[in-house]
């Protein structure tokens, strides 16, 4: 909650989570309301992390979780 108040204080646009234990990454954006959860990616899903902000990064959860 700490970070995530200083991340909203000096405009970080986005944050991920990433939960090695369950293989997920929850990634939040900054909206003029303040941080919503832009998507939630699982391995399991076999989902591709990619962000607006790095338009030519694609990591499949299923490299990244090896």
């Amino acid at each position: 909650m700490v970070k995530r108040k200083l991340y909203e204080r000096y405009g970080v646009r986005e944050y991920w989570i990433v939960d090695p234990e369950l293989e997920t990454i929850t990634i939040y954006r900054l909206t003029d309301q303040g941080y919503v959860r832009a998507a939630e990616l699982a391995r399991d899903a076999n989902e591709t992390l990619s962000t607006p902000l790095l338009p030519d990064v694609q990591i499949p959860l299923t490299e990244l979780f090896e």
